[in-house]
């Protein structure tokens, strides 16, 4: 699975967990938020919008970055193909 893509290609795959974008409460009595997934498992365009903002777009940021740096190391190299 994920794990092993992680191994074959690293720092090219990663895992985004956002599930607890989704939670309300604290610890053991923690239940998903109805305000952001009125079914209990699917997130409405509030929850969208949290998932985006708060954990999708900053962990591709971080990638973007890595493969940014990793393309200037490759270019400085000469090693470009």
């Amino acid at each position: 699975g994920v794990e092993q893509l992680k191994r074959n290609f690293p720092g090219r795959v990663d895992i985004a967990d956002c599930g607890s974008l989704f939670m309300t409460g604290e610890g053991d009595s923690q239940t998903v938020d109805k305000e952001l997934m009125p079914d209990l498992l699917h997130p409405n365009a509030e929850g969208h919008r949290r998932l985006l903002r708060k954990c999708l777009v900053p962990k591709l940021q971080v990638l973007a970055r890595a493969s940014r740096e990793a393309s200037s190391r490759v270019r400085s190299s000469g090693r470009e193909h």
